[in-house]
């Protein structure tokens, strides 16, 4: 996995923020998230894909 890509990525735009208050409205987001420094995600748009079925049926 990227994780340490995006550890990065998002140092880099804290950094950014923090020289450039108004960084974040100069990007263009193609997708409809919302990021939030505080850790919140918009669930109406975020989709977690687990690694199980969750409508699998089992018969016995």
């Amino acid at each position: 996995t990227d994780h340490a890509q995006r550890g990065e990525f998002v140092e880099w735009i804290m950094e950014q923020q923090q020289v450039d208050a108004d960084f974040s409205n100069k990007i263009i987001f193609s997708g409809a998230a919302h990021f939030h420094p505080n850790g919140l995600v918009n669930r109406q748009n975020c989709r977690i894909w687990g690694s199980e079925n969750p409508r699998v049926i089992v018969e016995k």
